[in-house]
């Protein structure tokens, strides 16, 4: 995976391709995606994927295949579920800033409280919180 170094919020910004508009959504695209396997991927979803669901297993013991169709499931599978960025950083693959939720719980998180967790993560406190950063 191509990531920069951690910023001041704690992400870690993907440098690779970037998602753009849709026809259908103009306010749609921003995140980092790569191609494997014939389609188009997330990037936050791989890194999730590999630091957060597999982090205790031995990779040796899936094949490329099985991660393959894993990821493919955590693209609004039956279940429904995505990875929310919390810091609102779409580019952001640290699996720390990722939320499994429904897409409508997405939609309903307030936008100042991910303004609140990057600016209460930057002073390394995220229960404390500043009123002049919201």
């Amino acid at each position: 995976m191509s990531l920069s170094q951690p910023d001041a919020n704690g992400c870690w910004n993907w440098q690779g391709a970037i998602t753009g508009k849709t026809p259908k959504n103009e306010f749609a695209g921003g995140y980092g995606c790569f191609r494997l396997g014939g389609k188009m991927r997330y990037a936050h979803n791989l890194s999730y994927l590999l630091l957060e669901v597999l982090k205790d297993k031995n990779l040796d013991d899936y094949t490329d295949k099985q991660i393959l169709k894993m990821l493919d499931a955590m693209r609004k599978g039956k279940s429904k579920i995505e990875g929310s960025h919390t810091c609102q950083n779409r580019r952001c693959c640290n699996p720390d800033h990722q939320k499994r939720e429904s897409h409508t719980d997405n939609l309903r998180r307030p936008k100042w409280q991910a303004k609140k967790a990057r600016c209460c993560a930057s002073i390394g406190d995220s229960k404390t919180h500043i009123g002049r950063c919201v």
